[in-house]
């Protein structure tokens, strides 16, 4: 489901200590480091969309909630050229560069 943190893939329901979840994970996301990062949510049989879930286990938040609390709060997500890599050195092979 595409969502405004990201694509999301319902990958399935689990059931852990008696607890049945969705199992989830980001395909893309607003913050690189947030995809293919497992989560859980409460299972909900009625829930159509991200901002119907919960957090499962007794999670008060999801992980990534704090950040795009602060998305929401700016109206707006830095640029891709407001985020500034760490670049890696770059050695010349002739007309080749390699990091």
């Amino acid at each position: 489901m595409s969502a405004t943190a990201g694509k999301v893939l319902v990958d399935g329901v689990v059931e852990v200590n008696g607890e049945k979840a969705f199992a989830l994970k980001f395909l893309q996301a607003r913050e690189p480091s947030w995809v293919n990062r497992l989560f859980f949510a409460k299972y909900d049989r009625r829930a159509t969309w991200l901002r119907d879930l919960v957090p499962a286990f007794g999670d008060k938040r999801f992980f990534f909630q704090e950040a795009l609390d602060a998305i929401r709060k700016n109206k707006r997500q830095p640029a891709w050229g407001q985020i500034v890599a760490a670049r890696k050195p770059v050695v010349l092979f002739g007309h080749v560069e390699w990091e």
